[in-house]
């Protein structure tokens, strides 16, 4: 449905005048003339106030009391610059961008070069130029259920994607404010583990607390997956809620895990994935990234601006100005965090398994051999903890170190 046009040039005065003249001598009703002249009922009563004041010079004329704000020459160049990079990045067949991100390139001439200008600007002035053909626009029905506390529900998620045509693709692992739609976590990852999941949750709650519980898909990191088990199952390998790393981190923590039934139940986190793609792709083709620690600085600039100046279209603020007035109003449910006494981070934020070793005193875990000098046949807890490419392995039993080495 096209938008109306401005009144003074769809009504004729003098049809105008005609109509208030009727509702005056009440020759018309309310509803008929508001109908009429197709007019909200503010717009109605404000002319109608205006023609009952001065009846003869009444007019409806837009008269423009300011010059309009035109960009200038070096502007328009700027614009046409960047517009033909970015076409160059979505005919390059070696570059994830598909199409204009029109948003994205804003805030790039605002960093770049001090140029303000909207997106709509700029998408305007594209089709002007012949360098972008909209799709027509259909309305999309939105429907919005949030909490009302921060903290008590984080959505966590991962994608993988090509973030550079210079590098291969890798993950980002993703945590997301459900209340406040700030981004709590966000890192690089060559691979998707449990431990890597488990390493965004301790820094997670290491900067802001525990929160009640975590949203994510029923990957079978998060959730034990009947069709992804082995063939011959029993019963408790069937049931849907057999131990898996994550749940067992969480219920350390007392988090409630929760499992979404489809990716759109969890869009605030996907939103987040389809933001940043938009933008740290881009940055990552401009600046030739070819490591992983230049595209988490682009990644941990792009989140910075996401939280700190990006002002989201439901709420109106920025995710850090409503994460800090929930805090400031006493609507927050995290909590503080500190290991028991005699308890380390390691104790918690690690993969836990119970194992049973040989007459050597001798078992594996992870395809690494360890030896023990113990009694036979002994049940012991090995606790295995991977960061940063270095391995650690503690062996216990009944909460005694026999065993603890580096790899």
């Amino acid at each position: 449905m096209s938008q109306k046009q401005q009144v003074h040039k769809r009504i004729v005065l003098l049809f105008m005048k005609e109509v208030f003249e009727a509702y005056t001598n009440k020759r018309i009703d309310l509803a008929e003339a508001r109908t009429t002249l197709s007019l909200s009922r503010s717009s109605f009563f404000r002319y109608l106030k205006m023609y009952r004041s001065n009846p003869s010079g009444f007019g409806i004329s837009y008269i423009r009391t300011s010059v309009n704000r035109k960009l200038s020459v070096v502007a328009d160049e700027k614009i046409a610059e960047i517009l033909r990079d970015e076409k160059e990045l979505i005919r390059d067949p070696n570059v994830r961008v598909g199409k204009y991100n029109f948003s994205a390139l804003s805030e790039e001439l605002k960093r770049e070069n001090g140029i303000s200008a909207s997106s709509e600007t700029i998408r305007k002035k594209a089709i002007a130029w012949k360098m972008h053909h909209p799709k027509t626009r259909f309305a999309k029905i939105y429907r919005e259920v949030e909490t009302t506390k921060i903290g008590r529900l984080f959505q966590h998620d991962t994608c993988i994607h090509q973030w550079s045509p210079f590098c291969k693709a890798f993950y980002l692992i993703l945590t997301v404010d459900d209340h406040s739609r700030k981004i709590v976590y966000a890192k690089f990852f060559a691979q998707e583990t449990s431990m890597n999941h488990i390493l965004a949750v301790r820094d997670t709650v290491q900067k802001y607390g525990l929160p009640l519980a975590y949203y994510t898909d029923r990957h079978s990191i998060f959730t034990f997956n009947f069709n992804n088990g082995p063939r011959n199952q029993t019963y408790q390998t069937r049931v849907e809620d057999a131990d898996v790393q994550w749940k067992c981190v969480l219920s350390k923590l007392q988090i409630q895990g929760i499992c979404a039934n489809s990716p759109q139940a969890k869009g605030k986190v996907e939103s987040k994935f389809k933001y940043l793609q938009g933008r740290v792709v881009r940055r990552c083709a401009k600046e030739e990234v070819t490591t992983f620690e230049h595209a988490q600085r682009i990644l941990d600039e792009e989140v910075r601006y996401y939280n700190e100046f990006k002002i989201h279209a439901v709420t109106e603020q920025t995710p850090q100005q409503r994460f800090e007035l929930a805090e400031k109003e006493g609507r927050s449910v995290l909590r503080p965090f500190k290991p028991a006494e005699g308890q380390s981070w390691k104790d918690i934020f690690c993969l836990e398994y119970e194992k049973k070793l040989d007459r050597y005193g001798r078992t594996k875990v992870k395809g690494i051999e360890i030896q023990v000098k113990s009694s036979p046949s002994q049940n012991v807890t090995i606790r295995y903890i991977e960061e940063n490419g270095e391995k650690e392995i503690i062996v216990l039993t009944k909460n005694t170190v026999l065993k603890s080495f580096r790899i």
